[in-house]
């Protein structure tokens, strides 16, 4: 988990969609509490940092039961997903399909997840710089696609 927000409304699509890119204005009507996760060292010896601020409400949290070292269990880099909008969105595949996406400001790769249903498990499958992708279908009976971008700035933060 990369950020944690709480708030007392219902929030919109696109007041959602920009959650994914940049942090809560802490001033929104409505917050009550956010999380950030920026805390320790990724990977490191984070033992004495078991806390977790708030930067809303200061109603802060205690890690239980985290290792808080090595790669697993710790504070680790993160990874900012930003919202990619594909120029064919509805896509029929046989064997092989070109995927292709409008290019993402702040975007340094996408990420491709490929599923077998709609709501299956997404497996990433590739990485890439450019905006488009050649898809091998020819072992799957349905394949069904995300694309996530991501930018090298936002690996300076952490996440649990």
């Amino acid at each position: 988990m990369d950020e944690f927000s709480l708030w007392n409304i219902v929030l919109g699509s696109a007041q959602v969609s920009s959650l994914m890119t940049a942090p809560p204005d802490l001033g929104s009507y409505g917050l009550q509490q956010y999380y950030s996760f920026n805390s320790g060292i990724p990977e490191g010896e984070n033992f004495a940092v078991n806390s977790l601020p708030d930067h809303k409400s200061n109603i802060n949290g205690t890690l239980h039961g985290f290792a808080l070292s090595g790669s697993s269990s710790n504070w680790v880099s993160s990874e900012a997903m930003l919202p990619v909008f594909l120029s064919s969105p509805s896509l029929r595949i046989s064997t092989d399909a070109v995927l292709s996406w409008d290019a993402v400001p702040g975007a340094d790769t996408y990420r491709i997840y490929r599923a077998n249903s709609p709501n299956g498990t997404y497996e990433l499958i590739a990485e890439t710089y450019t905006t488009s992708w050649q898809a091998d279908c020819s072992m799957h009976s349905a394949s069904f696609f995300k694309v996530v971008a991501v930018s090298d700035n936002s690996r300076n933060r952490y996440k649990q």
